[in-house]
């Protein structure tokens, strides 16, 4: 082995923390993404296709995915069951049977590409969108995972995603329907209007 100054050992040392640190960013959103693809293969088929029971009979899949995206088995397990949680809480609230009532016009995980004010392509992706027909009303609806314990916390946490929310309406302007936002946090099934 070769000798290592301090510096280098500190460097080394550093790097290995902010290693541990980018794992738990990357395993975080990796999460979020996870629950939004089950999200999206609940709307297209329909509640009544993910009882509780299906939703927890993903919990192998789930890890095999977790493995693919190079997380190590040791460390995905809570991860697995925070998607199986917020799915669970989701199907089971009142919020998203509503949000994922027979509609139409309902689109999941839609993907729209803008310019921005240089001409590069910005990809927008509306996690969920319908038009309410009885109200002729856009609804926009972001998806939010959160770890947080305080549910009193949701419409300050909602408040935080209305910058984004209010890029997707302007998205929308044109069809002349007044458009409603709001955020979804699928750990507690809970929907937030802005």
């Amino acid at each position: 082995f070769k000798q290592t100054n301090a510096k280098s050992a500190y460097i080394s040392l550093d790097n290995s923390l902010n290693s541990t640190s980018n794992t738990l960013l990357n395993i975080a959103a990796d999460t979020g993404t996870l629950t939004h693809l089950y999200m999206e293969m609940i709307a297209n088929s329909g509640l009544a296709a993910w009882p509780v029971s299906r939703i927890q009979a993903c919990a192998q899949a789930m890890q095999h995915w977790f493995k693919q995206k190079g997380h190590a088995s040791e460390i995905i397990e809570p991860f697995v069951t925070a998607v199986i949680n917020a799915l669970t809480k989701s199907v089971e609230s009142t919020d998203c049977a509503w949000l994922l009532g027979d509609r139409n016009s309902r689109q999941s995980e839609l993907s729209i590409t803008t310019l921005d004010a240089f001409g590069a392509p910005q990809e927008q992706r509306l996690d969920l969108t319908f038009i309410e027909e009885d109200a002729q009303k856009r609804w926009l609806i972001d998806y939010k995972l959160t770890f947080s314990d305080d549910v009193a916390d949701l419409a300050l946490l909602a408040e935080q995603h209305r910058p984004q929310l209010s890029r997707y309406a302007a998205l929308f302007e044109q069809e002349g329907l007044p458009i409603q936002t709001a955020v979804f946090f699928l750990t507690y099934g809970k929907l937030i209007l802005l």
